[in-house]
């Protein structure tokens, strides 16, 4: 944030343009944690939203809108709903005035607040369900620390499929999911435990974890008539993990019906 140093002595220039930029200052760190603009209403503090008996209350607080912080008071109990009606909150602007040295008066103290009422909304209202708390566009903020989705295509001579992966750098964690196909085989094995099957392709070092993850595929068809090649036991999964290396690895079992399956997964793994 922006700040001014008053440690120096000689008698500091404190004129208008002075206190513009102290002014400015403050709402530049508002601004910061938003990326619209402040075109989002923002919640701060207060404004909890009840219904009780049919009508709706709103306590006072503050938000933050277009650059601004308004005080907002409180919405008596109301009926909302009826006739197309909605909550609107308007904002106002007050001025004040101030007598200057040469003894003009200048409306210069501006009061911006907000003000909660029930009515049929038009064209240009802010509709108060448009708000946010302060919490959710933090968390929104999160989740665009997010990098882009990136394809690992894998293949096989009994299998193959796309695997998705991104990495949120605000948790550290990778979100996975992705499609596996595999046509049952004489070469899996009949029956657990399975042997692991490594994929050849792996993702970069910076997407992988620390030690290796294990994590369920579930499979794609109907369970009451998918056994292991023994006719014995029913499965709906199999065990599969992401290695510290960077290779996915599945334990795929022989099937009693021989066939194409698919596998699909999503899931979220800590990175440390």
């Amino acid at each position: 944030m922006n700040k001014i140093d008053f440690s120096f002595a000689g008698g500091f220039p404190l004129d208008q343009e002075v206190l513009g930029y102290m002014q400015q200052s403050y709402l530049q760190g508002f601004a910061s944690l938003y990326g619209d603009a402040g075109s989002t209403p923002i919640i701060l503090s207060g404004l909890l939203l009840s219904v009780s008996g049919g009508l709706t209350s709103i306590t006072a607080g503050f938000f933050y809108y277009n650059g601004e912080v308004y005080a907002c008071p409180a919405l008596p109990p109301t009926a909302v709903g009826g006739g197309g009606t909605d909550v609107i909150v308007a904002v106002s602007d007050v001025g004040s005035s101030a007598i200057f040295e040469d003894a003009s008066t200048h409306d210069v103290f501006r009061a911006r607040t907000g003000a909660i009422t029930v009515a049929v909304p038009v064209g240009g209202d802010v509709l108060f369900s448009s708000f946010k708390t302060f919490q959710q566009v933090f968390g929104e903020v999160g989740r665009r620390s997010t990098t882009p989705f990136n394809d690992l295509v894998v293949s096989g001579s009994n299998f193959g499929g796309t695997i998705s992966y991104r990495k949120n750098l605000l948790t550290n964690s990778l979100h996975i999911k992705g499609a596996i196909s595999f046509t049952s085989s004489a070469g899996f094995p009949a029956v657990s435990p399975p042997i692991y099957y490594a994929f050849g392709s792996v993702i970069p070092a910076e997407f992988r974890p620390t030690s290796t993850i294990p994590f369920k595929a579930f499979y794609r068809h109907h369970s009451s008539t998918l056994k292991d090649s023994s006719g014995i036991d029913f499965f709906r999964d199999i065990n599969a993990e992401l290695r510290n290396t960077g290779q996915f690895s599945f334990g795929f079992i022989r099937t009693d019906t021989p066939g194409t399956y698919n596998l699909e997964f999503n899931f979220n793994a800590p990175l440390d």
